[in-house]
């Protein structure tokens, strides 16, 4: 079979994105607790910016510690 656009792989899985000015992509969170493996390639234009994010999505007070993950 042949996989559309922008998909690979044995399942059509969609491996890649692209962004041209403040897209965002928003995918499920990452499980906690358990082994995760991540592999990302980036290609950018700018010299900085947030790549990846993990962690709470509001501000916590500073009572309520949270781990993340920023790129």
């Amino acid at each position: 079979c042949q996989c559309p656009a922008q998909f690979e792989g044995p399942e059509c899985q969609q491996t890649k994105h692209s962004f041209h000015g403040n897209g965002y992509a928003w995918f499920p969170p990452i499980r906690p607790c358990f082994e995760s493996h991540l592999s990302l390639e980036f290609i950018t234009e700018v010299a900085d910016g947030l790549l990846l994010y993990s962690g709470p999505l509001s501000q916590l007070q500073p009572w309520e510690p949270e781990d993340f993950m920023a790129i």
